[in-house]
């Protein structure tokens, strides 16, 4: 299970602390930030493929738009 503050090794060969999490839509979304570059930021997902999870990166806007929404919340409540 990943939970915030881990370092995840994504395959652009670069290490990621998680600093956000949350769920949307019955799937974990994840805010990543960089442990060497904080303006390198990534939004996955999980994805479950032969039994192992496995990060993707979300591309679509509106989804993007929407998760923003809901990591701001998150931050605010916390």
């Amino acid at each position: 299970m990943i939970e915030v503050k881990d370092l995840i090794k994504l395959s652009d060969d670069r290490e990621y602390c998680v600093a956000l999490k949350t769920i949307f839509e019955g799937n974990k979304y994840y805010f990543l930030v960089d442990i060497d570059d904080a303006d390198n930021i990534k939004v996955c997902y999980e994805k479950e493929e032969n039994n192992n999870i496995k990060l993707v990166q979300v591309e679509d806007e509106n989804t993007l738009d929407r998760l923003m929404l809901l990591f701001t919340e998150t931050v605010k409540n916390n």
